[in-house]
C-alpha cells in the first residue's frame, strides 16, 4: 500500500509540474504524449514482467524493484528544480516499468497467501487497499504538488524505501524462484506461454476480454471527461487529484459490492450488468452541467469497471496453472494496457470532429452494445449446454 501511495503522489506531481507548471495544460497533444511515454514500459516490461515473477523468488522481486522504484523517485526530484520536462518523462517511464513488474509479481503471488475458493474476496480486499492508496495519494499530492513539489517527491521515495524493507523482511512466501521449473529459453516463449493460459480456458479468455474493452471505454471516457473539466473549469493537479478521489471512491464502492453482486447474481449477470450501469453514467456525463456531476460520472464509470476487474483478477488466478501464473498475468497486463492506450490514442484525433457529448453519447452506445452481447452469449451457452449433454449421453 505504501508503494501505490508513493505511486500516486509521483504521478500527479510529475503532471503538475510537466504539464501545468512546464506546459501549457492538459490538451489532446499533452494526453496523446503521455500515453505514448507509456508504451515505453509496457515495451521494456511487459514481455519480462511474467519471467521475472516466475523465475526468482517474488518476495526478492518486490523488495528489490521497490527499492528501485525509490531511486528513480529521488532522480524525478530534479525535475521541478531544473524545469526539464524530457527528464520527468523519463522517470515517469521508469517508474512505469517498475510499477508493472511489482503488479505481476503481486498478483502470481496472492494464491499463495490465500485459498483459491478466497480469490475474489482476497482480490476485492487488495483492491480496496489500492484505491485507498490512491485517495491518500491524491491528497498529499494536492496539498503539496502546487507549492513544494520536491518534498512531495521526497515522500514518494521514502513510501518506497519503506514498502521495500517490508517485502524483503516478511517471513510468507510468495512462490516463484525455486518452486517453479524453468520450461522455456525466451520472452517470446514465455508469452506464447502466457497467451496459451490465457485463451485456451473459455472461461479465462472471455473475462479478459471483456475486463479489455471495459478498460478501453472507460479510458475514452475519462480522457473526454478530463478535457471537458480542463476546458471549463481550468482544472491543475488538484483538480484531477479530486478526479483521482472521485474515482477512488467509485472503485472503493465496487470492490466492496462485487462478492455481495456475485453471491447473489452469478457472475455472468453481474459483468453484464457492469456494462449497463457504465452506459448510463456514460450518456448521464454527456449532459453534465457542473464539475461535481462530472466527477460523480466519473466516480460511477470507476465503480461499473471495478466489479469487472476484480472478477477477472479472480478468474485468472483460478484458471491457470500456478508454474505459468506470472507469465499469464504479464500478457494479461499488456493486453490491459493497450486497451487503455489505444483509448486515449484514439479520442485525441476525435476530439477536434466530435463534440464531448457525441463522444460520451457514443461511448455509452458501445458499452450497452458490449452488455447486450453478454446476455445473448449466455443465453446461446445456456441452450448449447443440454444438446451437448444429450449427444455426449448418445455416445456412452
Amino acid at each position: 500500500m505504501a508503494s501505490q501511495i508513493a505511486d500516486a503522489i509521483t504521478t500527479l506531481t510529475l503532471a503538475q509540474v510537466i504539464v501545468f507548471e512546464i506546459g501549457r495544460g492538459a490538451t489532446p497533444g499533452t494526453i496523446a504524449r503521455t500515453l505514448a511515454v507509456s508504451l515505453l514500459p509496457l515495451a521494456l516490461a511487459g514481455p519480462f514482467a511474467g519471467r521475472i515473477a516466475d523465475r526468482w523468488s517474488r518476495q526478492r522481486v518486490l523488495s528489490v524493484v521497490g527499492a528501485l522504484k525509490a531511486i528513480a523517485t529521488a532522480a524525478a526530484m530534479t525535475v521541478p528544480l531544473t524545469r526539464n520536462s524530457t527528464v520527468g518523462y523519463v522517470a515517469f517511464a521508469v517508474l512505469l516499468v517498475g510499477t508493472r513488474i511489482l503488479y505481476t509479481a503481486r498478483s502470481a503471488s496472492l494464491p499463495h497467501v490465500v485459498q483459491r475458493h478466497e480469490l475474489v474476496a482476497a482480490d476485492s480486499l487488495s483492491a480496496i487497499a489500492g484505491m485507498l492508496a490512491a485517495m491518500i495519494g491524491g491528497l498529499c499530492a494536492a496539498l503539496l504538488a502546487g507549492p513544494v513539489p520536491v518534498m512531495a517527491l521526497a515522500v514518494a521515495a521514502g513510501l518506497h524505501v519503506t514498502s521495500a524493507v517490508m517485502f524483503g523482511s516478511s517471513s510468507i512466501s510468495f512462490g516463484g524462484g525455486e518452486s517453479v521449473i524453468a520450461t522455456t529459453n525466451s520472452i517470446v516463449a514465455d508469452l506464447r506461454v502466457g497467451a496459451t493460459e490465457l485463451l485456451r480456458p473459455v472461461r479465462v479468455r472471455r473475462a479478459v476480454m471483456t475486463v479489455c474493452l471495459h478498460r478501453f471505454l472507460l479510458a475514452a471516457s475519462v480522457v473526454v471527461l478530463a478535457l471537458v473539466a480542463d476546458a471549463r473549469y481550468d482544472l491543475q493537479a488538484a483538480g484531477y487529484a479530486v478526479a483521482l478521489g472521485a474515482v477512488g471512491v467509485g472503485t472503493f464502492a465496487g470492490t466492496i459490492a462485487t462478492p455481495f453482486f456475485v453471491r447473489r447474481f452469478g457472475r455472468d449477470r453481474v459483468l453484464a450488468g457492469s456494462f449497463l450501469l457504465a452506459a448510463v453514467f456514460s450518456v448521464a456525463a454527456a449532459s453534465a452541467q457542473s464539475a461535481v456531476w462530472l466527477m460523480s460520472s466519473v466516480g460511477g464509470l470507476g465503480f461499473a469497471f471495478q466489479v469487472a476487474r476484480v472478477l477477472t483478477d479472480a478468474v485468472v488466478q483460478s484458471g491457470v496453472h500456478d508454474e505459468s501464473l506470472g507469465r499469464a498475468f504479464a500478457v494479461y497486463d499488456i493486453a490491459y494496457t493497450l486497451a487503455f492506450v489505444s483509448a486515449g490514442l484514439t479520442v485525441g484525433p476525435l476530439w477536434s470532429l466530435v463534440s464531448p457529448a457525441g463522444l460520451l453519447t457514443g461511448i455509452g452506445g458501445a458499452y450497452l452494445v458490449a452488455a447486450t452481447t453478454m446476455v445473448v452469449a449466455r443465453i446461446s451457452d445456456g441452450r448449447r449446454a443440454p444438446v451437448l449433454a444429450h449427444r455426449a449421453a448418445e455416445t456412452i
